[in-house]
């Protein structure tokens, strides 16, 4: 029931024009236990509490996650060093809750800008998608950064590197993790895209970035 209705979520944003459409995944599930409710399977009318708590525990137990080999140390020194940090991500609400649950840290705390931050469930669009890299190069540009001074860092050839190279980023593939490495090779959507940097380590971040924008930006 819950995949059947997040393709009709989908269906229904595609009609509206939307290339790759995203759900809001507390909507979802709202329906989906009212549906419950309705047929006499659960009890009590669900309210947002009960939707937020469904979603995250099935979240938690599909799709377990955990920090990468090094990141903790990696933004602590961007941080330190005063590197611009933003996110573009195909999330949901509970994207977000998934640093102070590894790193003991809010995103803000650690350093990120919660303007550079563009998740897809909030716009109900979704990567490969050129709108959130937009969204984001126009928020960088209020912060007088261009994107040309960006280095965009993804695990996905076509989801990740290939818009942000159209959007005008500098672009870090990700390779650093065989489960999450996207090459696509032999995917004709990647064909002719090529990445700055292969990025084999988080660890090797820093030193990246001074190799491709220089120590003195940011």
């Amino acid at each position: 029931m819950l995949m059947e209705t997040i393709g009709k979520g989908h269906e229904r944003l595609k009609a509206e024009g939307r290339e790759y459409p995203e759900v809001e995944i507390r909507d979802i599930f709202l329906e989906v236990l009212l549906s419950l409710w309705k047929e006499g399977r659960i009890p009590g009318r669900p309210d947002d509490e009960l939707c937020e708590a469904a979603a995250l525990e099935y979240e938690c137990r599909i799709n377990p996650t955990w920090p990468m080999p090094g990141l903790a140390e990696t933004l602590r020194c961007l941080k330190e060093r005063k590197f611009a940090l933003g996110i573009v991500s195909n999330a949901q609400f509970f994207t977000p809750l998934l640093f102070p649950a590894h790193l003991g840290d809010s995103l803000e705390t650690l350093g990120f800008d919660p303007e550079l931050c563009v998740w897809s469930y909030i716009h109900l669009e979704a990567k490969p998608s050129l709108i959130l890299f937009n969204i984001a190069a126009a928020n960088l540009g209020r912060l007088n950064i261009d994107q040309r001074q960006v280095l965009y860092v993804g695990n996905d050839r076509v989801n990740d590197i290939r818009p942000a190279g159209r959007a005008g980023f500098k672009t870090a593939l990700f390779a650093g993790d065989r489960r999450s490495f996207r090459p696509r090779e032999g995917d004709p959507r990647s064909t002719g895209v090529t990445e700055d940097v292969l990025l084999t380590s988080l660890r090797k971040l820093p030193e990246i970035l001074d190799s491709v924008q220089g120590p003195a930006d940011s």
